[in-house]
């Protein structure tokens, strides 16, 4: 009857109908028991799962919650990007500079196990819209910085902390203290550290002396920025809910924001009791000097300035009337007054650049400025003396000359002596000098060094290999085959030559296209007319040239890497270098990309005889 009076689609709509309102009873129904086990702090049978991720269903959910998150990433960077480009792109960011794809990324994401529907919208929304990067954040923090540092509280250094605590005097009923935040970077709550940023910033009436962007340009690009906080760790994406991420230039700047907010809450709210004489803070450091018996109360009225609960702070008094606070040991005197000495760590071994490494002299002469800068905060003179003669035995053993060290002592005591002079700009150079970075090789540099400066080049030198870079590693190691901007090197299974080339995409997905291309051309049968034919026609790979006319296989297994470099134009010099080294043990048919000049072949043969690279 029903059908008769409706038709068959009406009734299929109807019995469609039904069956909804059937699974919405029973999703009301699962939702009220969910709802009711979260109140009361309890986790149902059926959603425990088991601890162990190794787990097939385990891999497959993380998987899925990668691509999501993936995706989720760039849909949130496309969606706030669109809200400031063209804001950005009238001049106020060089956005081919701060926004780029990460190649390491775009191959992270071709490789990543998804549907070729989510590949194709990753790729696409990738090339139109750039993710941010350390220069954009780097630009923000230069324009917000110049906020900081304008309270009473705020301490600069410790040369300028020394200054004022000589002029202080200490009770008998008084207490030296110095509380800490417990990991700072990850704990400070983003969103507040945000909008007390913004505040600021819309408070702020020297704005646009600095840029032309505006208080919710700025706003819209640290929201940007401190949210992309997307990490990978074995092999799996994670992103960081709370806090700042460590090594982003912005982070400091913002967490440092949030300390000046909580410290002048804290010093507006404190109990008159307290009777806080002293309080001074470099960034989550403070050194605080308050009536005895009260460290216990004003530690924790610190601890619930913070609405959020995240920050919590651990405090340390005085021993034996010392306190150690950033590089100082502080002492109280019997009279009052404060004495003010170097602090070294029990751990400090005086292990300083050794004067017979292979650096410049500038970087040794600096290691000599900076202990005696140091040593300017020191109050007592025999205190001085002492220091002076700690230094020189430290900078000897470690292979310093007698004039190098009086050297650095006289250009510390002569900058102390002088009055700190004005920048004046020359109007003939408004443009900064180019800067070519150089490594440091002696009796090399300095002749490149004198020829740059007749061109007004400015040629400073960097330590590209550090005990650091060598054994510090905390990121996960990325393999081999999965590494990109590298020059590598497949040899030859039945000869001794080798190829050389260069990429800028991962190894494994150029490796792949050599062997393709050497198996597509090296199929058929090889016969003295196929021989003829591979030596009168030239292959586009030099590869397969070699395979074709010598009858070769390739050891693609043995393929290596031999440099890595991100940036293209130094990879191509470095390749040219490796392809030169070799001669004529190579099968490439030219010297890459880059050519490089004859001149430089006596320096390549001297690391070639003396086993350099």
């Amino acid at each position: 009857m029903f059908k008769e009076k409706y038709g068959q689609q009406g009734t299929k709509d109807f019995r469609r109908l039904e069956r909804l309102h059937q699974k919405r009873a029973r999703l009301r129904n699962h939702l009220r028991f969910c709802l009711r086990c979260r109140d009361e702090n309890i986790t149902p049978t059926s959603l425990q799962l088991k601890t162990s991720i190794r787990t097939k269903t385990a891999q497959n959910i993380i998987e899925r919650a990668q691509r999501a998150l993936l995706k989720e990433r760039i849909r949130n960077v496309i969606t706030k990007q669109r809200r400031v480009e063209d804001e950005l792109e009238r001049g106020h960011l060089d956005l081919k500079r701060n926004y780029k794809l990460d190649k390491q990324m775009e191959e992270l994401i071709k490789g990543h196990m998804m549907e070729k529907q989510e590949k194709e919208f990753i790729k696409t929304n990738s090339r139109q819209h750039r993710y941010t990067t350390y220069n954009m954040a780097r630009d923000i923090s230069k324009i917000i910085s110049p906020l900081l540092g304008n309270t009473d509280q705020h301490c600069k250094n410790s040369i300028e902390l020394a200054k004022e605590l000589k002029e202080i005097t200490i009770e008998d009923n008084d207490i030296l203290i110095s509380h800490d935040v417990t990991s700072l970077f990850t704990k400070t709550p983003t969103q507040k550290t945000i909008d007390i940023v913004v505040n600021r910033i819309r408070q702020d009436k020297t704005l646009h002396n600095r840029t032309n962007l505006t208080a919710d340009d700025i706003a819209q690009l640290i929201g940007l920025v401190a949210n992309s906080t997307y990490f990978t760790y074995d092999n799996t994406i994670y992103k960081q809910l709370e806090g700042f991420a460590m090594g982003n230039p912005l982070s400091a700047t913002l967490c440092e924001f949030f300390m000046e907010d909580l410290e002048q809450k804290a010093i507006a709210t404190a109990p008159p009791n307290y009777k806080i004489k002293l309080w001074k803070c470099y960034v989550d450091d403070i050194l605080e000097i308050i009536p005895k018996g009260q460290t216990g109360t004003l530690t924790q009225h610190l601890n619930n300035i913070d609405d959020t609960g995240s920050i919590k702070f651990t405090y340390e008094t005085e021993t034996e009337g010392s306190i150690a606070f950033m590089d100082m040991k502080i002492t109280r005197q019997t009279d009052g007054t404060l004495n003010i000495n170097t602090y070294r760590k029990p751990t400090h071994t005086d292990q300083y650049l050794l004067w017979t490494s292979e650096h410049p002299t500038i970087h040794k002469m600096s290691v000599i400025r900076t202990l005696y800068h140091r040593a300017n905060m020191v109050t007592e003179e025999r205190d001085r003396k002492q220091e002076d003669k700690h230094i020189q035995h430290a900078l000897k053993t470690c292979g310093y000359p007698t004039w190098a060290i009086n050297k650095g002592k006289q250009q510390t005591t002569t900058e102390r002596k002088e009055q700190p002079k004005q920048r004046t700009r020359n109007p003939e150079r408004q443009e900064p000098k180019p800067v070519i970075t150089l490594p440091y090789i002696r009796g090399i540099t300095e002749k490149i060094r004198a020829t740059m400066k007749k061109h007004n080049i400015n040629t400073p030198t960097k330590p590209y290999t550090t005990v650091r870079n060598r054994l510090v590693h905390p990121k996960d190691k990325i393999p081999a085959g999965l590494k990109c901007g590298v020059v590598y090197e497949i040899p030859c299974k039945l000869c001794n030559k080798t190829y050389i080339g260069e990429t800028g995409r991962q190894l494994n997905t150029r490796t792949i296209e050599h062997r393709k291309e050497c198996e597509k051309e090296t199929s058929r049968k090889h016969t003295r007319a196929a021989k003829e034919e591979a030596e009168s026609t030239i292959k586009k790979s030099a590869v397969t040239d070699h395979c074709l006319r010598e009858n070769h296989v390739m050891d693609w297994d043995n393929t290596r890497i031999i440099n890595t470099e991100q940036q293209k134009y130094k990879r191509w010099i470095k390749e040219a270098i490796e392809i030169r080294r070799r001669g004529c043990g190579t099968m490439n048919r030219d010297d890459g990309v880059y050519s490089l000049d004859r001149a430089w072949d006596c320096i390549i043969e001297e690391g070639r005889a003396g086993g350099g690279g």
